[in-house]
């Protein structure tokens, strides 16, 4: 889990260069942790000038205010199709699209579901597997994303 004065940071870093922040997350390399931030273009889609762009402008920040305690790579890329999911709002923009949901904890039996996601909740989300609803709470989501 990022601490919110990393994010706070990083957004602020990509809102200056006109762009939106999707959502970050650390990732653990054989070396070293990893700050993987996605970024959205309000006009069109991300390109590479885009992410070099919003690398500096990250890097810079991340530098001059010093949130991160720890040695890390940093990774600026867009969310792609199968986007990952951080957020509430997230859930709803994508209502009756297919997601994969991995969880913490087991519900039913399973700790991955795919489906129609047809319901979102402040605290829960419900996801349509062949016609079998499940309910899962958003705290027991490890990580969700979009699929085709």
């Amino acid at each position: 889990m990022l601490d919110e004065t990393i994010v706070n940071a990083v957004d602020r870093a990509v809102v200056a260069l006109g762009l939106s922040l999707w959502g970050c997350e650390w990732v653990n390399s054989a070396h070293n942790k990893i700050l993987r931030v996605y970024i959205e273009s309000t006009k069109d889609k991300v390109s590479i000038e885009d992410c070099v762009k919003a690398t500096k402008q990250i890097s810079a920040v991340l530098n001059v205010e010093d949130v991160i305690k720890v040695d890390y790579g940093l990774e600026v890329s867009s969310p792609g199709v199968e986007r990952r999911l951080f957020s509430i709002d997230q859930y709803k923009r994508y209502l009756n699209n297919n997601i994969k949901c991995k969880l913490k904890q087991k519900v039913e039996g399973s700790r991955v579901f795919k489906g129609a996601l047809v319901e979102v909740e402040e605290n829960q989300i419900k996801v349509d597997s062949n016609g079998d609803i499940k309910t899962v709470l958003i705290s027991n989501i490890e990580k969700a994303n979009l699929f085709e």
